[in-house]
């Protein structure tokens, strides 16, 4: 079940962060549109709520919240490594 959390973790985060206006503009050469974002984004927090009640049907909800949490900052990280990895290297803003 870690590893479906896990996975799960990694297609929401970035999702979400491709969902933000900033992060489409650096990483997309044409920007997205609106509609296109707020679908994105609400993926994203579809995804983030699937991985939670599956976290939380486990058996020990104390453990388990635990590990969600500390996956979640493990794929927000990774997300926003790739993100800056992206950017520096297409030649983006030095913000």
């Amino acid at each position: 079940m870690s590893l479906v959390l896990a996975l799960i973790g990694l297609v929401a985060v970035p999702l979400l962060a491709i969902g933000t206006p900033r992060q489409a503009a650096e990483l997309f050469a044409a920007p997205l549109g609106a509609t296109r974002q707020r679908v994105l984004r609400g993926m994203g927090f579809l995804l983030l709520g699937t991985g939670f009640v599956l976290a939380m049907g486990d058996g020990d909800v104390t453990r388990t919240l635990i590990a969600w949490i500390g996956q979640f900052s493990l794929a927000a990280l990774l997300t926003a490594l790739a993100c800056t990895i992206v950017r520096t290297r297409r030649g983006g803003r030095g913000r």
